[in-house]
Formats: structure tokens, sequence, C-alpha cells
């Protein structure tokens, strides 16, 4: 179900490091919008970052269970259900992909004008799963 993007990380590995990165700077995002003082400008860019490292997360996820999923041949006729079927073989936390297709919905609106989500939900999406963010991630640190 899942297409490798041949033009960003050849193994799991690449995905991996991408993936810490990703979540350090989408927490340190966090940190940085819920501080009090903050220029008009800065709350303007972090709320930018923070959407674009919203997606990169989206991506990172698809790509590491492209390469996760390769010998497991999953079967599905929607997205969701692939992800269901990764939650199922453990490729994925519990519970986590109601939160991944939620984002792919807000980013698939983003990019195809449906309805431009704001920042908002975005971040309310991060706040609210944080801890399910964390496992998405950690889970590409298991082989």
């Amino acid at each position: 179900m899942v297409v490798k993007n041949k033009l960003a990380w050849s193994t799991l590995e690449d995905v991996n490091r991408d993936f810490g990165s990703c979540l350090y700077d989408l927490q340190n995002f966090k940190r940085l919008y819920n501080e009090e003082k903050m220029p008009i400008l800065w709350e303007r860019y972090i709320k930018e970052g923070f959407k674009n490292y919203m997606v990169s997360f989206l991506e990172l996820t698809k790509a590491m269970l492209y390469y996760k999923s390769i010998d497991l041949k999953i079967k599905s006729t929607t997205f969701y259900d692939y992800l269901l079927a990764c939650e199922y073989y453990g490729l994925l936390p519990k519970d986590s992909s109601i939160v991944i297709e939620t984002l792919r919905k807000l980013r698939n609106d983003d990019s195809h004008g449906y309805d431009i989500p704001e920042f908002e939900e975005m971040y309310e999406l991060f706040t609210q799963n944080e801890e399910i963010f964390v496992c998405i991630r950690n889970s590409c640190n298991n082989k």
C-alpha cells in the first residue's frame, strides 16, 4: 500500500535518523510556541515550521512502514486499513492509526486546498497525542 519515495530515504536507518530529529524539532516548536512573549514574526515562522514538520513526520511514518512491511505483503484497500494491519502486526503502536489518518487528512486538505487546516488543528493533534507520536518514532527503532 505504501510506495517508497526513492528520492528521500534509501534505508530504514536513514528513516530512523531523520525521525529522531523530526520529533525533536516538533517538541522544540511546541516549547517555543508556549513561550509567553514572542514577536509576531517568530510566531508565524513557528506555526509554518511546525506544520511542515508534521508533514515530514507523516512521510517518515510512511517510509518506515514501507521498509518494515515489505515481507508481510499486507493487502488493503485503503490507507487506513493498511495502518490497522500495521498495528495488528506490531509495526505501529496500538491506537496510532487514527492519529496518523487524522494527520494524513489534515495534510491532504492543506496540500489540495480543500479546507486549509489551521495551525491549531495540527498543534492540538500533536499536543493531545504526543505520547503516540513518540511511540510511533520509537517503533522505527524496533527491528
